[in-house]
């Protein structure tokens, strides 16, 4: 049974690397790697959980329609685009640990929430809403590239961390709709 499941995997990667796919109902990447490649991308209109080594990467785009959670016990970001692109309030969170992308984007005007350390490698994008970060942590955003798309209505609410390095001048767009943007 083992090697069939692994056998099948293998072929459910081979067809999400060569084209984009929709995926309904909820997502458990269960010590598996997806890659997505270029110009693809995987939409899930489903909460979507990683566990036991599971990991997203390429230079394609993840797209969510509800829930991000990561369980998985190592220390490693997904290096992937995820475009948080709901409806409805959407959370990511981890019981135990960070998590982590390679650029975040915000396409959510009811509010992407982190109940957990949130490291972005690349980039953010608030195309529409507000990145919350919750009061017990932090965002910490590893790059010099600017926050994309910040206003009034589309901003971080939360605690950021960046190491700005000597010389260099970063903008975090931190506030609320009253006093944002």
């Amino acid at each position: 049974m083992l090697k069939f499941q692994q056998k099948f995997m293998k072929n459910i990667l081979a067809l999400i690397i060569i084209c984009p796919i929709a995926l309904t109902g909820q997502i458990k990447l269960d010590n598996a790697n997806m890659k997505i490649n270029p110009d693809f991308h995987v939409t899930s209109s489903g909460n979507v959980k990683v566990i036991n080594g599971g990991y997203f990467y390429g230079n394609g785009e993840l797209i969510l329609k509800a829930n991000f959670q990561d369980e998985n016990p190592t220390a490693k970001n997904h290096k992937i685009t995820s475009n948080f692109k709901g409806e409805d309030e959407q959370r990511i969170y981890s019981t135990i640990k960070d998590v982590g992308f390679s650029e975040l984007v915000v396409s959510n005007n009811a509010k992407v929430e982190s109940t957990t350390n949130l490291n972005l490698d690349e980039g953010l994008n608030l195309h529409g809403g507000i990145l919350q970060v919750n009061s017990e942590y932090v965002l910490d955003y590893q790059t010099d590239n600017s926050v994309l798309n910040y206003s009034s209505t589309n901003y971080i609410d939360g605690a950021v961390k960046n190491e700005v390095q000597k010389d260099k001048i970063f903008f975090f767009p931190l506030g609320s709709q009253s006093n944002g943007g």
